[in-house]
């Protein structure tokens, strides 16, 4: 079940919506004033402005940063997977991803990736033609976020793919929530359940 997650971060909840909402990967005044300019968001053209800066994302990814996720996959029973960052430095990170009990203690062998912050900046990119965007508050167990929702639409062997992804926004780094719906009776849902910024052991073996 790992490499899935490994997958929704290209390695790698709902209440009411409010504010403005843009299509086409435009962004229509969805972010706080003062926010990185969408240039310094952008890989490419070809992308959608990413929700955070690279200042942003070493901000707020600080060695020690723990993400601790529900997924739930029909008809599987529901599991726990968490996101660790380790060695984060002003060149990069390791990313590192694990499943864990219910209450959080890791299982089995942890997965590590390191890659500069312009990689994990780039996890986040989506197709500028294919990306709508708009601003929701929604609750997920690690409490109620303001958020920018990612939008993404595209063709699978089955039909059509809608990724749902939200991105708080005062919490730069990795999504709240994310909803892959491949049918409609077909879901694929992450959400946070907590976070944990200070410093704590390395998820990595050694």
């Amino acid at each position: 079940m790992r490499l899935l997650f490994l997958s929704l971060f290209s390695l790698c909840v709902l209440a009411a919506c409010g504010g403005d909402s843009s299509g086409g990967g435009g962004e229509g005044g969805l972010w706080p004033a003062g926010w990185p300019d969408a240039e310094a968001r952008t890989l490419d053209p070809k992308f959608a402005p990413a929700p955070f800066s690279i200042e942003q994302l070493r901000t707020g990814c600080p060695s020690g940063a723990r993400f601790y996720y529900r997924y739930e996959e029909a008809p599987s029973p529901p599991g726990h997977v968490l996101f660790a960052f380790d060695r984060c430095d002003e060149e990069g990170l390791d990313l590192v991803i694990t499943d864990t009990t219910p209450e959080g203690k890791i299982q089995g062998v942890p997965e590590s990736r390191r890659m500069s912050w312009k990689e994990f900046q780039g996890h986040n990119a989506t197709p500028v033609e294919d990306t709508k965007m708009h601003r929701e508050t929604i609750e997920v167990p690690a409490g109620r976020f303001d958020c920018v929702v990612y939008t993404v639409t595209s063709e699978g062997p089955d039909g059509p793919v809608t990724d749902q992804t939200w991105f708080a926004i005062d919490q730069p780094g990795p999504f709240v929530q994310r909803v892959t719906t491949l049918k409609p009776e077909q879901l694929k849902i992450l959400k946070l359940e907590r976070r944990e910024l200070a410093e704590a052991e390395s998820a990595l073996p050694r």
